[in-house]
Order: C-alpha cells, then structure tokens, then sequence
C-alpha cells in the first residue's frame, strides 16, 4: 500500500520536478575501500563455461572423425 495515495497522484499527474537546485554532494573524506567480492564467483563461472565449451567442441570433433571413418 502506499502512505500517500494523493502525493503520487500528484506526482503521476504533473510529472517528476527536474527544475531547481541540485542536492549537495555527500562527501567522500570516510568512504570505505572498494571490495569486489564477485571477482572470484566471475573468474568461477567462467572457467566452467570455457570447460563445457571445450568439452563440447571436443565431442562435435569426435562425432565427426567417428562418422567420417
């Protein structure tokens, strides 16, 4: 449900303001280091895909020298 049924009539109505004063920028001066904890599950799931991919093109070069003998 939403709290305020008239305020987003509102808004629907008139549109969403893009006019004005922009908000202040957050500083920066205590952010945290990055961590880039799917690095690991990417390199993963793309060793597998490389692995089914050979084994597939390993197995379309069998089922091709097999029917040609």
């Amino acid at each position: 449900m939403m709290k305020h049924p008239l305020k987003a009539l509102a808004i629907a109505w008139r549109g969403v303001k893009t006019k004005g004063p922009m908000a202040p920028e957050i500083p920066m001066q205590n952010q945290r280091p990055a961590q880039y904890v799917f690095d690991i599950n990417v390199q993963l799931t793309l060793s597998q895909i490389r692995a089914n991919e050979a084994r597939e093109k390993a197995a379309t070069a069998a089922q091709t020298s097999a029917s040609a003998a």
